[in-house]
């Protein structure tokens, strides 16, 4: 905490325009723009010269040797900066919060590098697999989306908005260990095909399906992903609360049967329950506000009024709630036990259900989990569309048309035959394993052969 107090002071100190200073622990990075390399490396200095007066003043020493510069630009000899008269070395890379940002910003260097972070994961799963597969399936599976997915998609944000063909088959190429390693597929079997059976959404769209997330939920910018516009300003903001005292707040459990009727409102149908519940305590705290009588707000959600007594609450609601509580010491909250026959709770009840026909439209932001519940949608879509339209997998595409995200129950002998990629005939014989692609009763030796006409096997 005493290091944030120090950071901040740098941080806090007024920039040029085009001058950006990012902390992180004890790593600080400079992002500087400028038109020409002779202004480029005016500013760049002068921001280091004042970082520089920072550090002595804190008695702070910096690393020349750890010290590194990029220069994203057309310039062939981009300008040198120096830290105590050394010339600051170059890279063509450098990594900053686990991910690598290179001069060409096509983030080849990042996906190479977790490519060979996850080939070595996967080298270590499957030695704890073994050759007879002992790792449960579902165990292997899990493994995937909660380590090796996670992985990869760190940082979506900043290099999966938007993807390449390129970066898009580099990530396939990835997550194709994967799936060999839970299905114990045959190395030749189809991605796409693996992708569908084990319900696994292929990893370009999930990168850009989170970085899409990420961008419209945190970052409040406008994204657009599968033709749809996600725009920040329909969504709720995870601000950081305002710091109150924990006892700021009176909850009480005495109830009043005095009746007041207060204007219903009609949501969306994307607003959640526990939305409206804060929308009504905030509208009553509204109200009671411009009255000079002691108000008590009673209601049966005691998710929305720990909402509001918390210190922590990222609710935009809440925290305009406690706002209006700040300034109104005549308002106190309490909670009421549901469905137990008080007066003013059945009345409210009641005006709940008629709201949904009569009451006033309003609009509030959407949560945040609705963007999660949109994208997924979307990402269904766009699998559904490259799973119709795709050359591969065929053979699977006949049994599973559909995509979805739960595994279907098949096991190792089963995928095999139903990928058409086992110890069949046609299938030795198409990678030369096998003269012949006949079964020993001399017809085609194929898996629906085995299933249905095989004298050997039917």
């Amino acid at each position: 905490m005493f290091w944030n107090l120090v950071a901040n002071e740098i941080i806090s100190e007024e920039w040029q325009p085009n001058v950006h200073l990012q902390a992180f622990a004890d790593d600080f990075i400079f992002v500087i723009r400028e038109p020409t390399g002779a202004k480029l490396k005016a500013t760049a200095q002068a921001a280091l010269t004042k970082f520089q007066h920072w550090t002595h003043k804190q008695q702070l020493k910096v690393s020349t040797e750890k010290s590194t510069t990029i220069l994203i630009s057309r310039l062939v000899s981009g300008p040198r900066v120096k830290w105590d008269n050394q010339i600051i070395k170059r890279s063509t890379s450098l990594k900053y919060l686990g991910v690598k940002i290179d001069n060409k910003l096509n983030w080849a260097d990042h996906l190479i590098n977790m490519k060979t972070k996850l080939t070595h994961l996967h080298q270590k799963i499957t030695r704890i697999a073994g050759t007879n597969w002992g790792l449960n399936k579902d165990l292997r599976r899990r493994l995937y989306k909660t380590v090796a997915e996670r992985m990869i998609l760190h940082g979506a944000a900043a290099w999966a908005y938007p993807l390449s063909v390129r970066q898009s088959r580099l990530l396939n190429t990835i997550q194709r260990k994967f799936l060999l390693n839970i299905t114990g597929a045959y190395s030749t079997t189809p991605t796409a095909a693996l992708q569908v059976i084990e319900g696994i959404l292929p990893l370009h769209i999930k990168a850009e399906q989170e970085a899409v997330y990420v961008r419209t939920a945190r970052l409040r910018k406008t994204s657009k992903y599968n033709n749809i516009n996600f725009n920040p300003n329909n969504y709720e903001e995870g601000t950081t609360s305002t710091k109150f005292h924990r006892a700021i707040f009176q909850l009480e459990d005495r109830i009043s049967l005095k009746k007041q009727f207060l204007p219903m409102a009609q949501l969306t149908p994307f607003n959640t329950v526990f939305q409206a519940e804060l929308l009504a305590i905030q509208e009553a705290c509204l109200w009671a506000s411009k009255t000079n009588q002691q108000i008590k707000v009673w209601s049966d959600s005691e998710s929305s009024l720990h909402s509001i007594a918390s210190i922590d609450t990222k609710s935009p609601i809440a925290q305009q709630t406690q706002e209006i509580l700040l300034k109104s010491t005549n308002i106190k909250l309490g909670w009421i036990k549901a469905h137990v026959g008080y007066s003013g709770k059945e009345a409210a009840d009641v005006l709940a259900k008629k709201a949904t026909q009569e009451g006033i439209p309003t609009f509030i932001p959407a949560p945040r989990n609705h963007i999660k519940c949109l994208l997924q949608k979307e990402s269904i879509i766009r699998w559904q569309k490259e799973w119709d339209n795709g050359e591969t997998g065929r053979s699977v595409h006949n049994v599973l048309p559909k995509v979805k995200t739960t595994p279907t129950p098949w096991q190792r002998p089963e995928i095999m035959f139903l990928t058409v990629h086992g110890q069949f005939p046609t299938y030795l014989k198409r990678f030369n394993i096998r003269i012949s692609d006949s079964c020993g009763c001399g017809k085609l030796g194929n898996p629906l052969h085995y299933a249905t006409s095989c004298l050997f096997t039917t």
